[in-house]
């Protein structure tokens, strides 16, 4: 059960601020986007003023740990120390019963009032000048986003919440939904109270002015109010600032380390997912290149029979080993000698083809193997160190470095900050896809090989994409061409033509131009692929 910093918390907190009234204010920090740290002095010696504006963890209270600063301070907090700085909190006031204070101050350029707004995903912390005009904000709020902008150099306008009454009024137990201030957690506690609804609403007023203690339920929350009426099990603190203070501490440490790990997994399971569909492509690879011993059958014995076939005869009629008829094929124009050369270099290259993907399954399945023990060691992980130590096997594994996988194997990589897209296609083949003009012209200049293929758009605009070879681009099949051309069509603007052509050459004859712009490049020794473009096709 989750208890809330409701209309009631900062009630009490308003109490406890209080006593501040006359303190001058020193210092002010950022310890991040959401959070402002004002340091206050007076006769009790120092105190640190917290105010969060942060969607989920809105907040203010005293804390009791020196605020560290962020490298760069933002508008707000170069307002905030040129205008408060130097002065003395002279007023805290909650505005109605709801979760909105205001904190005067008074200083050189006179008065100056922070408006606190502790509202979920509007939450938000509003300087102001002694007219009201909001000289700078946590959350800059356009007219397009509100109907109530909270924009520097306009007048600041409290919430649009219609006029209700206050939960503080309420004579009887009907209606208390509706009123000012009636939070879920807070109207459950009423109505678990043991004295009934009079006893409860005398202890919900007497914490409103502050008289009553402040509870800590570990891993709950803290509240003004003792929670054990809900079944939860809470400790008295000396002040609800102490309370506050000591559950955020414990609750934004867990939140981190659930989030750190929440995403560090996410994005290993990606990266095992697409390696899992390399493995299948490669799979696939291998099943094709066993092929590579019926192919070199198909050749002997075109060479032992062909001398016997007529000119100009389009098949061989043979023996298999077996001694049973076979009908072999010739291609007409090279005829049964070069029918038999031409397959016998395609059992080559599918022998050759073998034996890198043996060698690429090998580091494939290694590489599994690990993502999988490194996101069981994720899961076991009980804090942020050994989080931190997975991210760092994973960086340096580069695992980190695919930011997105889909449909086909697709995967964004970090290239020097270059948004350049790898892509694992059919046979266990790679693609790398430049996604604008600055990724097209790293990709072709720094990162493709010479012998690497390079496609793009005849004529036209489009990716560079590139196929590495490891400088073997004869082992590049026609389909892994023709896939790669359709990449190059749907990352331009011809990918809704019905009928594109898409030219291919080594990287050796993409040349860029001295002086030209980024993505610009001539090439020569191309060769063309027609891509006929389906309704919904996609090469991934």
């Amino acid at each position: 059960m989750r208890i809330p910093f409701d209309s009631l918390t900062l009630a009490a907190v308003v109490g406890e601020l209080r006593r501040l009234v006359g303190c001058r204010v020193q210092q002010a920090s950022q310890p991040d986007d959401t959070t402002l740290v004002l340091s206050l002095y007076g006769p009790g010696g120092e105190s640190w003023l917290l105010l969060s504006w942060h969607a989920e963890f809105a907040r203010v209270h005293l804390s009791f740990r020196k605020p560290r600063n962020a490298p760069i301070p933002s508008g707000l907090l170069q307002a905030v120390r040129a205008h408060v700085v130097g002065g003395r909190l002279e007023s805290v006031e909650q505005q109605g019963f709801d979760r909105v204070v205001r904190l005067s101050f008074r200083g050189p350029k006179g008065r100056r009032d922070l408006v606190l707004e502790a509202m979920g995903k509007h939450s938000n912390l509003a300087l102001l000048d002694d007219g009201g005009r909001i000289l700078s904000c946590g959350k800059v709020v356009g007219r397009s986003k509100s109907r109530r902008p909270v924009l520097p150099g306009h007048p600041y306008a409290p919430p649009p919440f219609a006029a209700r009454p206050s939960l503080l009024d309420a004579t009887d137990p009907s209606g208390l939904e509706d009123r000012e201030g009636a939070s879920p957690f807070l109207l459950k506690w009423i109505r678990a109270h043991p004295g009934g609804f009079d006893a409860a609403m005398a202890e919900v007023r007497a914490a409103a002015g502050g008289a009553t203690g402040a509870y800590l339920a570990p891993g709950h929350g803290a509240y003004p109010l003792n929670p054990a009426a809900l079944g939860l099990e809470a400790f008295e603190r000396p002040s609800i600032s102490v309370a506050l203070d000591q559950h955020y501490s414990a609750h934004l440490v867990r939140v981190s380390f659930e989030q750190a790990r929440s995403s560090l997994e996410g994005q290993l399971r990606r990266v095992l997912a697409a390696r899992l569909r390399a493995l299948e492509g490669v799979r696939q690879g291998l099943e094709e290149a066993a092929e590579a011993d019926s192919v070199t059958r198909q050749a002997e014995l075109i060479l032992a029979f062909g001398p016997s076939t007529e000119p100009g005869s389009l098949s061989v009629p043979a023996f298999d080993a077996e001694g049973r008829p076979v009908e072999l094929t010739i291609d007409a124009e090279a005829g049964w000698l070069g029918t038999a050369e031409r397959l016998f270099a395609k059992a080559k290259r599918l022998k050759a083809a073998a034996r890198e993907l043996a060698i690429r399954m090998g580091r494939l399945t290694e590489e599994i193997g690990d993502l999988e023990a490194y996101l069981a060691k994720l899961g076991s992980a009980s804090q942020l160190r050994e989080v931190e130590e997975v991210r760092e096997v994973a960086a340096a594994r580069r695992w980190l470095s695919q930011q997105r996988s889909s449909k086909g194997g697709e995967a964004e990589r970090a290239f020097d900050g270059h948004r350049i897209r790898e892509v694992s296609g059919p046979g266990g083949v790679v693609a790398l896809v430049g996604l604008n003009a600055e990724a097209n012209d790293y990709l072709t200049t720094r990162v493709a090989k010479p012998n690497d293929l390079w496609l793009h758009v005849r004529g036209a605009v489009s990716a560079h994409v590139v196929i590495p070879t490891g400088n073997r681009p004869e082992r590049i099949k026609r389909e892994q061409l023709e896939w790669a051309a359709r990449l190059a069509v749907e990352n331009s603007p011809s990918k809704h033509s019905g009928f594109v052509p898409v030219d291919y050459t080594l990287k050796k004859h993409v040349r860029k131009p001295r002086g030209s712009s980024p993505g610009a490049v001539f090439y020569t020794h191309e060769k063309t692929i027609h891509v006929e473009r389906e309704k919904g096709a996609s090469a991934t």
